[in-house]
């Protein structure tokens, strides 16, 4: 996308037609205005908005669609927080199956302390952006 003067206007990927990932929006003089996520065209995660020099000068975040649950388990707040602030583990999770969401919510509810539930929730996220699926070398949900 450009602006009538030949800079770039936007820089983003397209997926089915529309804004999907990473997207940053420019100014005429070429300056960042704006950048965030998309998810199939809506706006989801951080949104930055930059003033003149370039600094950001407004964070906002998208909530207009909300990270699905497992067909057992319902998604807990820490999760669903974890997965509004990072787009990228968002996408990844929106994108495995119901059954993998529901295995990855009951590997985090299993434990029993607080601090080990903190950093289910962080490798969670951690993992599903390095494309993991399902949590590892864990035997999977019992209740389903």
């Amino acid at each position: 996308m450009r602006h009538a003067n030949g800079s770039a206007s936007a820089k983003g990927m397209l997926k089915d037609g529309k804004k999907h990932g990473w997207w940053t929006f420019y100014r005429n003089d070429g300056s960042k205005l704006r950048a965030g996520s998309f998810q199939d065209g809506v706006e989801v995660g951080t949104w930055t908005t930059f003033d003149g020099d370039g600094q950001a000068a407004k964070k906002e975040v998208m909530a207009k669609k909300v990270a699905a649950s497992g067909p057992v388990h319902a998604l807990p707040a820490d999760m669903r927080k974890a997965l509004a602030e990072d787009p990228v583990a968002r996408a990844a999770w929106d994108d495995i199956t119901p059954l993998a969401r529901n295995e990855w919510i009951c590997w985090t509810l299993s434990v029993k302390k607080k601090e080990t539930r903190a950093q289910h929730v962080e490798r969670m996220r951690e993992d599903l952006k390095n494309g993991k699926r399902r949590p590892c070398c864990w035997p999977g949900c019992k209740h389903r």
